[in-house]
């Protein structure tokens, strides 16, 4: 049974349409969601600030931890205790914390492509070489055992797999993921960075599943995950990691010299969070999946931009090779994903993501997490912009 409202209900209503000279963003996953109504009480409590003074515990307030830990144990599956989780300045911090700390020089990164476009940028701190698997459309872009054993040598420290996958929405299934295990269990060797960021935000029902809960993988893989993406709350900047008890330790360590802990008040906040969750990823949940349909009816104006139906999160990632070589009113040849996104931005006012940034040419990501009526404002905008190319393919 669904819990009280938090959210707007009313996904479809239109406000007036006073933002038409203004770029509308399906570039970023960070959708507008009101504050909860639990949350506007423990944010606006007099004196709340006050009772805190002194340097926040290190690992994270005991309550959130234990919270954390509870989710994991209750919901994923995974026997982690509060000591196995380190609180973070949001997942990013998680993923930065691990691959500065535990990297080095001849060490190996796999990462499979579309990435999250930020993976690169946090290698470029490290000493390690990193390694794109490009994987293929008709896997539904997901990392397969064969691709995954081609690519690991006696070098290779770290998988870094995102799933569910962004920016393509694919999920891999229990199979899927059995079938990999059975390659990392042959090189004892690698560790796994399993980004989740989007594990509460599966659609249709669909239970998620991760390779922590393998148990023969358990030690073997962290965890990293934040309230960001499930909960809608990016800017609340918390985030967690958690894994086995010394590697945990470790990333403590490193997080000491950078910021020491997270914002209790913070904390704080989250800790009302997870133990409300399920009312709150519920209605979250739900509403990203109605804004999911109702944008898969309005990308039909744009018949040449295919795309396979996202199993989670935020956004379409849609090809758009049928427009490479096309000429715009200006006389600019269309060459790859980057030329059309600029030209969408500057002539439609839409600003969407090219896939080069994640590793796959030929595509771009756009996000069907914001207000309905943006995002039809947006399709009919790229449709006029789209429309008025020459020598694509029809």
């Amino acid at each position: 049974m669904m819990g009280p409202a938090l959210f707007h209900q009313d996904l479809l209503t239109c406000p007036p349409k006073n933002e038409l000279d203004q770029t509308i963003s399906l570039e970023t996953g960070a959708p507008f969601f009101p504050v909860p109504s639990f949350l506007e009480k423990t944010l606006s409590q007099p004196g709340a600030f006050n009772e805190w003074t002194e340097y926040p515990p290190l690992h994270g307030l005991e309550q959130l931890r234990e919270s954390i830990a509870a989710f994991h144990q209750e919901e994923l599956k995974i026997p982690h205790t509060a000591e196995e989780v380190l609180v973070t300045y949001g997942a990013m911090q998680g993923c930065f914390n691990y691959c500065t700390s535990e990297l080095g020089s001849e060490d190996e990164v796999l990462l499979p492509a579309p990435y999250w476009f930020q993976f690169p940028h946090i290698m470029k701190y490290t000493p390690a070489k990193l390694r794109i698997i490009q994987t293929l459309p008709e896997e539904a872009f997901k990392l397969t055992p064969d691709l995954l054993e081609q690519h690991i040598t006696a070098k290779t420290k770290l998988l870094i797999l995102t799933n569910p996958n962004n920016p393509t929405g694919s999920v891999h299934t229990q199979e899927e993921l059995d079938a990999l295990a059975r390659v990392l269990l042959r090189h004892p060797q690698v560790m796994v960075l399993s980004d989740e960021a989007y594990n509460l935000l599966v659609f249709n029902n669909r239970p998620y599943v991760g390779l922590a809960q393998n148990p023969a993988l358990r030690d073997r893989v962290l965890v990293v995950n934040s309230l960001s993406k499930n909960f809608g709350l990016a800017g609340l900047r918390i985030g967690y990691v958690a894994g086995s008890a010394p590697l945990i330790a470790r990333l403590g360590q490193r997080q000491r010299f950078a910021t020491l802990g997270v914002n209790p008040r913070l904390q704080q906040v989250a800790t009302k969070i997870m133990e409300q969750r399920d009312t709150v990823v519920t209605t979250l949940r739900n509403q990203v999946m109605a804004r999911r349909d109702h944008a898969m009816g309005l990308m039909n104006r744009l018949p040449l931009l295919h795309f396979p139906i996202p199993d989670s999160g935020y956004y379409f990632f849609a090809s758009i090779k049928p427009y490479l070589g096309s000429i715009t009113p200006e006389g600019l040849v269309v060459e790859n994903d980057e030329i059309l996104a600029d030209h969408l931005q500057k002539n439609a006012g839409v600003s969407v993501m090219p896939s080069s940034w994640c590793g796959t040419p030929g595509y771009v990501r756009l996000t069907f997490a914001i207000e309905p009526h943006q995002f039809e404002m947006a399709v009919d905008r790229m449709s006029h912009c789209l429309g008025a190319l020459r020598g694509f393919s029809s």
